[in-house]
Parts: structure tokens; C-alpha cells; sequence
């Protein structure tokens, strides 16, 4: 994994929660991604978006 991804999939937690946090989601509805060079991160359908203390980037 490339710096680039690991921070990408760093912003798509931090924009889950801060759309969780406000009001913007109920918790499990839509999907974040980003594009990183020639690959797109997408977050799975029905995961949860409210911050954890589980919470990791794979």
C-alpha cells in the first residue's frame, strides 16, 4: 500500500464520522470513495460510519 492510499483511506474514516457526527447519516446509508492514481477506494455497503473504538483502514 502507498503512502497515498494509507492517507486516502485515512480521509475516507475522518469523512464517514464527520458525516456521522453531523446528522448528515444515520450510521450505515451511502458510500465514500477516492480515487488514487488508477485505483478507487470505495467504502462496503451497510458499513458503519460511527467512529469506534475498533475503528481501522484495511
Amino acid at each position: 500500500m502507498s503512502i497515498e492510499e494509507d492517507l486516502a483511506r485515512h480521509a475516507i474514516v475522518a469523512a464517514a464520522h464527520s458525516a456521522f457526527a453531523r446528522g448528515l447519516t444515520h450510521g450505515s446509508t451511502g458510500n465514500i470513495s477516492a480515487r488514487v492514481g488508477d485505483r478507487v477506494l470505495v467504502t462496503p455497503t451497510g458499513s458503519a460510519w460511527a467512529p469506534s473504538a475498533s475503528t481501522t483502514c484495511r
